[in-house]
């Protein structure tokens, strides 16, 4: 005759449910009260080791076994997902000047291109930025590409020398930049001169002016 027994070894139950977790809006969380051997009851009255529901709120349940007693309390927290992140369209500031973005989205966890989590990134120099928030409901990404304008330096080059002053003469400005004038009143980026002399550009980004003759 053969028999066998199956003794479990324990002690008194152990808190297992945390302080707070959290969960996707309509998704189903199951809460486990662990505890192997010992007896449960929700406050919702089930008995079961394990409680799912779709409702945020508090929860608890009292766990009992030859050991002890006890009751284990948790908040359960509705996330939803992240549709609006934006961190705005791509961008210009000035040498000098900060611009903040915003990663505080309901509690997201926050991922900056710079390896940094906290909720807002300060841009001082030009780059494309990215923002990674993830929460129970998934992953989203955002990106924005920031230039910072300095003072446009340029040259239109050495004194030059001519042998007929009734031939026009281009000259040209520096391209990419807002606003050109020149000593004619062209604000076309090349303009053409026909009489000798001093000549000079002005020209003006966003932020800055700069004149070269």
């Amino acid at each position: 005759v053969t028999d066998s027994i199956t003794v479990l070894i324990t002690g008194p139950p152990v808190l297992v449910l945390g302080d707070s977790v959290k969960f996707c809006h309509g998704s189903t969380f199951t809460f486990n009260a662990q505890n192997p051997g010992s007896t449960y009851l929700w406050n919702d009255s089930t008995t079961n080791q394990f409680l799912a529901t779709t409702n945020p709120g508090k929860y608890w349940v009292t766990i009992s076994n030859p050991c002890g007693i006890l009751t284990d309390t948790v908040k359960l927290v509705t996330e939803y997902p992240i549709l609006n992140l934006d961190l705005g369209n791509d961008t210009i500031i000035c040498q000098g000047q900060s611009l903040f973005l915003n990663g505080d989205y309901n509690g997201a966890f926050v991922w900056w291109s710079d390896g940094s989590t906290d909720k807002t990134l300060e841009v001082t120099s030009t780059g494309e930025y990215y923002v990674i928030l993830s929460n129970s409901c998934g992953v989203w990404l955002d990106t924005i590409y920031v230039e910072v304008q300095d003072i446009p330096v340029f040259s239109l080059g050495p004194d030059s020398f001519v042998c007929n002053s009734a031939i026009e003469y281009e000259l040209s400005g520096p391209a990419g930049l807002d606003k050109y004038l020149w000593s004619n009143g062209d604000t076309s980026r090349v303009t053409r001169v026909l009489n000798t002399g001093a000549h000079w550009l002005e020209v003006t980004n966003k932020c800055f002016s700069y004149t070269d003759s």
